[in-house]
């Protein structure tokens, strides 16, 4: 993630500057679990497996889990309730498709940060994900973080839905 270019996904420009980035990231980066004899879970954009599916059968292959992270890198946030639904359906419909395999996980791009966007949670259940990992409640201010999870654990919302909030450590009081 890279907070300082603004929001929204990145322009066919942006991308196209980098050239094979993806491709030689992704390898380098299975190369480093793989010496360390470590899985991983990768949020991976519908829109990356409909490019470039023979990465994630790969990835998979190696046995790290495919998880979505939406169709495009938009924030959830600022869409309509259909939308994100939509987006859910669609993400996890071609992420099965290339991987051949169920997926189970989300996290949302941009992550959700306020408690106005904990609705999207809502429709990551419906969308029949079983887990999620989106909230950041990282605030700029020490011991600001608003928990939604006990303590900001790991906890079973009423949904039904496994939220792994992204985890917060205070370092110095």
């Amino acid at each position: 993630h890279d907070e300082s270019r603004g929001s929204g996904p990145a322009t066919d420009a942006e991308i196209n500057v980098h050239g094979p980035r993806v491709e030689h990231n992704l390898h380098q980066m299975l190369k480093i679990l793989e010496d360390h004899s470590t899985r991983a879970t990768l949020f991976c954009l519908a829109s990356l497996a409909s490019k470039h599916p023979e990465l994630l059968r790969e990835a998979h292959s190696r046995g790290h889990e495919i998880a979505s992270h939406g169709s495009r890198h938009l924030p959830l946030g600022n869409r309509t309730r259909i939308e994100v639904a939509e987006d859910l359906r669609t993400s996890r419909e071609t992420l099965e498709d290339v991987v051949g395999h169920q997926v189970t996980g989300f996290r949302a791009p941009f992550f959700l940060r306020e408690r106005s966007e904990l609705w999207a949670l809502d429709c990551i259940a419906e969308a029949g994900f079983l887990w999620d990992s989106s909230w950041l409640p990282l605030r700029y201010q020490p011991a600001s973080a608003e928990f939604i999870t006990p303590g900001g654990q790991p906890a079973r919302l009423d949904s039904g839905l496994w939220e792994f909030p992204l985890p917060l450590s205070q370092l110095f009081t």
